[in-house]
């Protein structure tokens, strides 16, 4: 009999994938799920569709890269609940097979990243506007421009922490996942690294670790200002238009931004 649900007969399907707190972790997963299709009543065939996922060209194959670690934690919850008479939930299980993930994720970057990506944020106190830009590079050459305005936010950190999360959502969008995003604001690299809290911006950096779990090879690395200079010039380009607009191609049209540059160092 299965101890976390009552069912007469606990077999390994139904342990990984059919109890309900078991299901209702692969639904609440960013694995796609299917009724009949995933999770079903076959232990192959769930398998199976795991495992075609991540073997082949799949532009999703991130979204079911957390398996295996879901799969322990899984069991690991139904061993707690037999042994210890302890409830372990399923976001609870999910979150620990996320950080578990990217843990091992983090052991494998003994590589350099395939592509950088300079971020910067710009803002004034007396300007009802913000700028970011970002430019991404493979090697030295520059593969892609971002800029935008938008309305300006609480502080220069909330700045700087959007425009990475701008930045994140536009190469992840284009299907890039091994980067390293350099920032001249070292408060945001600490932040981002998990080495900082920052009650004021917990919004923003759930956000952020949500969009980790989405890059197979990512860091966060401080670029001194002299070195960021592009993505410096678009994003104060971008707040001297003082209108909200996004823009983000190959060749973004350059902005000049005399006011911008006189009323503040960021």
């Amino acid at each position: 009999m299965c101890q976390r649900c009552g069912a007469e007969i606990e077999d390994i399907n139904h342990l990984l994938f059919e109890c309900p707190p078991a299901f209702l972790c692969w639904i609440l997963s960013s694995i796609p799920s299917s009724p009949g299709v995933f999770p079903c009543s076959s232990l192959f065939a769930n398998f199976e569709y795991l495992l075609a996922q991540v073997t082949t060209e799949n532009q999703n194959a991130l979204d079911f890269s957390i398996f295996p670690w879901l799969l322990w934690y899984v069991w690991k919850a139904r061993n707690d609940k037999c042994f210890n008479a302890k409830d372990i939930s399923p976001l609870d299980t999910l979150q620990l097979a996320r950080q578990e993930g990217e843990t091992w994720k983090k052991a494998q970057l003994g590589m350099e990243h395939q592509y950088t990506c300079q971020v910067d944020g710009s803002w004034a106190v007396n300007d009802d506007w913000m700028g970011a830009g970002f430019v991404l590079l493979e090697a030295d050459e520059v593969l892609l421009q971002g800029q935008r305005c938008g309305r300006r936010a609480k502080s220069p950190l909330h700045a700087e922490v959007e425009g990475i999360i701008w930045a994140m959502k536009e190469v992840r969008n284009r299907g890039l996942d091994d980067i390293d995003f350099g920032s001249d604001c070292q408060q945001l690299v600490k932040l981002t690294g998990g080495d900082e809290e920052w009650p004021a911006l917990a919004a923003e950096l759930d956000e952020v670790r949500l969009l980790l779990s989405n890059f197979q090879n990512v860091s966060f690395s401080f670029v001194p200002r002299s070195q960021t200079f592009r993505a410096d010039s678009l994003a104060k380009g971008g707040r001297s238009r003082a209108q909200i607009f996004s823009v983000v191609n190959t060749m973004v049209p350059f902005w000049p931004a005399p006011v911008a540059r006189l009323n503040e160092p960021v």
